[in-house]
């Protein structure tokens, strides 16, 4: 049921919260743990991102494939704006008495050799985005788009990984960082189903687009047929 897709969806966001609380660590203060705790948030609803936009019948075929690539984009929105707060929150109390002592510690933490791997996969992100949301008027195919967004998540999963688990401080505690490692394995398996399985399997019973006419602004009704043997039901 749809409902339980949602109660999954939140229970699986909220999961690192969880795993960070029963550590039991002291408060690191207030514009800290709100940034880890939107950018870990961010992580869960990032990887989740590999499955909604896979066109997996489970999924999507339980609640429909245009809501579930609505939701897909809106939830991309709404994780970049959890990741780019991000490092403006952990600068965030210096900004009293002296702004200039933000900036700093800005610029510290963007040229630190130990958060490079977080860095690339920020501005990573921060590009792939804006290109899907403005896919349609890039001077480029949809399947030269589809193959960079695809490789572009795959490299922000595994560079945002790496940064979770090196400096987060979370992120040390076993449990924590055996969701981190189970989750990205699988958006980076569901990725390989799409774009390598997938497609294999595909070649074996191939169509061909028997006709291709426009009924109405953006539709197009298309008519496709077997190359050989009986069509799918």
């Amino acid at each position: 049921h749809p409902l339980v897709l949602i109660g999954a969806y939140t229970a699986l966001a909220l999961m690192p919260l969880a795993l960070a609380a029963i550590q039991g660590r002291p408060a690191r203060g207030f514009f800290r743990e709100l940034s880890s705790g939107l950018v870990m948030v961010g992580f869960v609803m990032l990887l989740v991102q590999f499955l909604l936009s896979g066109r997996f019948r489970d999924i999507s075929g339980r609640v429909g494939i245009d809501l579930t690539m609505r939701f897909h984009q809106l939830a991309a929105i709404t994780i970049l704006a959890f990741v780019l707060v991000h490092p403006f929150l952990y600068a965030a109390p210096r900004l009293s008495p002296d702004p200039t002592d933000a900036l700093g510690s800005l610029n510290r933490m963007f040229s630190s050799e130990g958060l490079r791997s977080g860095v690339i996969a920020w501005w990573l992100l921060l590009l792939l985005v804006p290109l899907a949301v403005f896919r349609d008027r890039l001077p480029i195919s949809y399947e030269m788009w589809r193959s960079s967004h695809g490789i572009g998540s795959a490299l922000i999963a595994i560079l945002s990984a790496h940064h979770t688990l090196r400096v987060g401080t979370y992120s040390a505690d076993p449990w924590l960082a055996g969701f981190w490692l189970a989750m990205t394995g699988i958006a980076l398996l569901s990725l390989v189903e799409v774009y390598v399985l997938k497609p294999i399997r595909q070649r074996r019973r191939r169509y061909r687009v028997a006709s291709n006419r426009q009924v109405a602004e953006r539709m197009w009704e298309i008519e496709v047929e077997p190359e050989r043997g009986p069509a799918m039901d």
